[in-house]
Protein backbone atom coordinates (compact mmCIF):
# COMPACT_ATOMS: atom_id res chain seq x y z
CA UNK A 1 0.00 0.00 0.00
CA UNK A 2 1.27 3.37 -0.94
CA UNK A 3 1.59 6.56 1.25
CA UNK A 4 -1.20 7.79 -0.99
CA UNK A 5 -3.43 5.07 -0.33
CA UNK A 6 -2.83 4.76 3.29
CA UNK A 7 -3.40 8.98 4.11
CA UNK A 8 -6.82 8.21 1.86
CA UNK A 9 -7.95 5.60 4.12
CA UNK A 10 -6.92 7.43 7.39
CA UNK A 11 -8.64 10.79 5.76
CA UNK A 12 -11.61 8.84 4.63
CA UNK A 13 -11.86 6.82 8.31
CA UNK A 14 -11.68 10.35 10.37
CA UNK A 15 -14.39 11.67 7.80
CA UNK A 16 -16.50 8.83 8.78
CA UNK A 17 -15.96 9.10 12.39
CA UNK A 18 -16.57 12.66 12.68
CA UNK A 19 -19.79 12.02 10.46
CA UNK A 20 -20.70 9.72 13.04
CA UNK A 21 -20.15 11.80 15.70
CA UNK A 22 -22.42 14.78 14.30
CA UNK A 23 -25.11 12.29 13.55
CA UNK A 24 -25.15 11.48 16.94
CA UNK A 25 -25.47 14.79 18.82
CA UNK A 26 -27.75 15.84 16.04
CA UNK A 27 -30.32 13.47 16.73
CA UNK A 28 -29.56 11.60 19.81
CA UNK A 29 -27.93 14.09 22.35
CA UNK A 30 -29.50 17.29 21.40
CA UNK A 31 -33.22 15.48 21.04
CA UNK A 32 -32.89 14.88 24.72
CA UNK A 33 -32.52 18.73 25.49
CA UNK A 34 -34.98 19.56 23.06
CA UNK A 35 -37.98 16.77 23.65
CA UNK A 36 -41.15 17.58 26.35
CA UNK A 37 -41.05 20.81 27.37
CA UNK A 38 -37.83 21.82 25.13
CA UNK A 39 -34.44 23.07 26.44
CA UNK A 40 -36.12 25.40 29.13
CA UNK A 41 -37.48 22.22 30.88
CA UNK A 42 -34.42 20.01 30.07
CA UNK A 43 -31.37 21.22 29.90
CA UNK A 44 -31.05 22.65 33.61
CA UNK A 45 -30.88 18.88 34.23
CA UNK A 46 -29.02 17.71 31.75
CA UNK A 47 -25.40 19.26 32.28
CA UNK A 48 -23.62 15.75 31.28
CA UNK A 49 -25.71 15.86 27.93
CA UNK A 50 -25.04 19.61 27.25
CA UNK A 51 -20.90 18.89 27.72
CA UNK A 52 -20.95 15.81 25.83
CA UNK A 53 -22.67 17.44 22.86
CA UNK A 54 -20.31 20.20 23.12
CA UNK A 55 -17.00 17.96 23.25
CA UNK A 56 -18.73 15.77 20.22
CA UNK A 57 -18.90 18.71 18.46
CA UNK A 58 -15.34 19.79 18.87
CA UNK A 59 -14.03 16.29 18.18
CA UNK A 60 -15.83 16.39 14.92
CA UNK A 61 -14.80 19.95 13.73
CA UNK A 62 -11.14 18.49 14.63
CA UNK A 63 -11.10 15.88 12.62
CA UNK A 64 -12.84 18.07 9.70
CA UNK A 65 -9.81 20.50 9.98
CA UNK A 66 -7.10 17.37 10.23
CA UNK A 67 -8.45 15.84 6.88
CA UNK A 68 -8.49 19.30 5.43
CA UNK A 69 -4.67 19.42 6.37
CA UNK A 70 -3.87 16.09 5.06
CA UNK A 71 -5.66 17.24 2.24
CA UNK A 72 -4.08 20.23 2.04
CA UNK A 73 -0.78 19.34 2.39
CA UNK A 74 -0.72 15.94 -0.22
CA UNK A 75 -2.33 18.18 -3.13
CA UNK A 76 -0.14 21.82 -2.20
CA UNK A 77 1.91 21.21 -5.26
CA UNK A 78 -0.88 20.40 -7.53
CA UNK A 79 -3.62 22.62 -6.95
CA UNK A 80 -2.23 24.79 -3.70
CA UNK A 81 -4.75 27.38 -3.89
CA UNK A 82 -7.85 25.45 -3.63
CA UNK A 83 -6.60 22.94 -1.31
CA UNK A 84 -5.92 26.35 0.86
CA UNK A 85 -9.42 27.64 0.34
CA UNK A 86 -10.49 24.50 1.55
CA UNK A 87 -8.63 24.47 4.48
CA UNK A 88 -9.64 27.74 5.31
CA UNK A 89 -13.59 27.09 5.13
CA UNK A 90 -13.13 24.48 7.51
CA UNK A 91 -11.34 26.43 10.02
CA UNK A 92 -14.14 28.90 9.46
CA UNK A 93 -17.04 26.00 9.61
CA UNK A 94 -15.20 24.82 13.35
CA UNK A 95 -15.31 28.53 14.41
CA UNK A 96 -18.80 28.83 13.40
CA UNK A 97 -19.57 25.38 15.35
CA UNK A 98 -18.07 26.63 17.89
CA UNK A 99 -20.09 29.65 18.44
CA UNK A 100 -23.10 27.43 17.43
CA UNK A 101 -22.67 25.21 20.53
CA UNK A 102 -21.60 27.88 23.10
CA UNK A 103 -25.63 28.50 23.07
CA UNK A 104 -25.93 25.16 24.72
CA UNK A 105 -24.21 26.97 27.46
CA UNK A 106 -26.55 29.27 27.32
CA UNK A 107 -29.70 27.34 27.15
CA UNK A 108 -28.66 25.67 30.19
CA UNK A 109 -28.46 29.08 32.24
CA UNK A 110 -31.63 29.92 31.30
CA UNK A 111 -33.40 26.56 32.04
CA UNK A 112 -31.53 26.81 35.36
CA UNK A 113 -32.94 30.46 36.20
CA UNK A 114 -36.30 28.69 34.74
CA UNK A 115 -36.73 25.49 37.10
CA UNK A 116 -35.42 27.77 40.52
CA UNK A 117 -38.22 30.35 39.72
CA UNK A 118 -40.66 27.62 40.11
CA UNK A 119 -43.66 26.45 38.07
CA UNK A 120 -45.37 29.61 38.12
CA UNK A 121 -42.67 31.37 36.32
CA UNK A 122 -43.57 29.74 32.57
CA UNK A 123 -44.27 33.35 30.67
CA UNK A 124 -41.80 35.42 32.32
CA UNK A 125 -38.90 33.50 30.63
CA UNK A 126 -41.01 33.23 26.76
CA UNK A 127 -38.64 35.93 26.02
CA UNK A 128 -35.59 34.54 27.01
CA UNK A 129 -37.06 31.13 25.27
CA UNK A 130 -37.40 32.90 22.13
CA UNK A 131 -34.28 34.95 21.86
CA UNK A 132 -31.63 31.77 23.07
CA UNK A 133 -33.45 29.52 21.12
CA UNK A 134 -33.69 31.48 17.90
CA UNK A 135 -29.71 32.24 18.20
CA UNK A 136 -29.17 28.53 18.62
CA UNK A 137 -31.20 28.04 15.66
CA UNK A 138 -29.91 30.66 13.30
CA UNK A 139 -26.52 29.60 14.01
CA UNK A 140 -27.19 25.77 13.36
CA UNK A 141 -28.81 26.29 10.01
CA UNK A 142 -26.71 28.93 9.55
CA UNK A 143 -23.17 26.45 10.34
CA UNK A 144 -25.24 23.47 8.57
CA UNK A 145 -25.38 25.74 4.78
CA UNK A 146 -21.94 27.28 5.42
CA UNK A 147 -20.81 23.27 6.18
CA UNK A 148 -22.39 22.71 2.53
CA UNK A 149 -20.18 24.98 0.86
CA UNK A 150 -17.21 23.78 2.42
CA UNK A 151 -18.25 20.20 1.19
CA UNK A 152 -18.86 21.65 -2.28
CA UNK A 153 -15.12 22.99 -2.29
CA UNK A 154 -14.03 19.82 -0.66
CA UNK A 155 -15.76 17.52 -3.53
CA UNK A 156 -13.96 20.04 -6.06
CA UNK A 157 -10.96 19.58 -4.95
CA UNK A 158 -11.43 15.82 -5.00
CA UNK A 159 -12.71 15.82 -8.47
CA UNK A 160 -9.45 18.28 -10.05
CA UNK A 161 -7.19 16.24 -8.15
CA UNK A 162 -8.72 13.10 -8.94
CA UNK A 163 -8.22 11.87 -5.67
CA UNK A 164 -10.64 9.24 -6.09
CA UNK A 165 -13.04 7.63 -8.77
CA UNK A 166 -14.60 11.00 -10.84
CA UNK A 167 -18.03 9.41 -10.58
CA UNK A 168 -17.65 9.08 -6.50
CA UNK A 169 -16.19 12.71 -6.68
CA UNK A 170 -18.78 14.11 -8.99
CA UNK A 171 -21.87 12.57 -6.98
CA UNK A 172 -20.63 14.38 -4.22
CA UNK A 173 -21.22 17.92 -5.94
CA UNK A 174 -24.79 17.81 -6.41
CA UNK A 175 -25.46 15.91 -2.90
CA UNK A 176 -23.07 19.21 -1.27
CA UNK A 177 -25.57 21.30 -3.31
CA UNK A 178 -28.71 19.71 -1.58
CA UNK A 179 -26.84 20.12 1.59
Amino acid sequence: MNHNTSTGRIMGAAMLAGALFEAWSNFALQGRIFAGGGFLANAAGQPETIGLIIVVGLIAGLLSLWVASLLMVSQAGAFPVHSRIYFALTAIALGATLVELSTFVAMRGVSEMFVAAGPDSGSRFEIAKVIVGGLRNGLHFSTKTFEGVNLLAFYLLLFRARAVQRLLAAAGIPAALLH
